[in-house]
């Protein structure tokens, strides 16, 4: 399986495609219990709000061309280097997604380490680390005869991403849908990886069908 990991911002509007993937990633999502010593009770387990998931991987941003890119094109590692620097500096709030595997979650990149090595001059290695961003909840406190009581209200933020669609037409591919909404048909695919539910194997569209399309 082929996965894909892009990070954008600004409603797609800037994103980076990373060029090559991991050998290894890790998802922390924290501890959902925590135990409680209570004199005379013992041990008691507490349901506790769940941590926010941590995801942390190691690449690099290659100088130049080699197989294990994840695309034709190439652009200056130096560039995506800037741009993951400045969103960590800025805090901005990103959009993560890792295809085939159902990862859609807004984060903010919480570390992030460089380094250069000898004989590879203009590769970027870097360690990233990206912390899910949920905006906080503020529960109000309810009074009724005399009694408090946490509103059951549930304010939190909704993180899960609402991807863009595209109802087929006659004549439509997936080539041409990737040209028209992407700007380029070799990312046919992706659309593809989105929608195996509903797309064949042998690619074939029908009109009417809903399509997701990636950020």
């Amino acid at each position: 399986m082929a996965y894909e990991i892009w990070l954008s911002y600004d409603d797609g509007n800037e994103r980076i495609h990373f060029p090559v993937n991991p050998e290894e990633f890790k998802i922390n999502t924290g501890e959902g219990v925590k135990t409680v010593d209570i004199v005379g009770l013992g041990e008691i387990l507490v349901h506790k709000d769940r941590a926010a998931h941590r995801f942390s991987f190691s690449s690099f941003l290659p100088w130049g061309k080699f197989p294990g890119i994840n695309f034709t094109y190439w652009y200056n590692p130096y560039t995506i280097k800037s741009k993951l620097q400045s969103w960590k500096d800025n805090g901005c709030v990103c959009h993560f997604v890792i295809t085939d595997c159902y990862i859609w979650k807004y984060v903010k990149i919480s570390k992030l380490n460089w380094n250069e090595k000898g004989g590879d001059v203009g590769t970027q290695y870097f360690d990233i680390e990206l912390v899910e961003h949920r905006q906080p909840t503020i529960r109000k406190l309810e009074v009724d005869n005399g009694t408090a009581y946490v509103s059951n209200e549930d304010g939190r933020y909704d993180d899960r991403a609402t991807p863009d669609t595209y109802t087929v037409v006659h004549g439509d591919c997936l080539w041409s849908i990737a040209q028209s909404k992407l700007g380029d048909g070799d990312r046919w695919r992706e659309i593809y990886n989105l929608n195996t539910d509903i797309i064949a194997s042998d690619n074939i569209i029908y009109t009417g069908q809903v399509l997701k399309l990636p950020v």
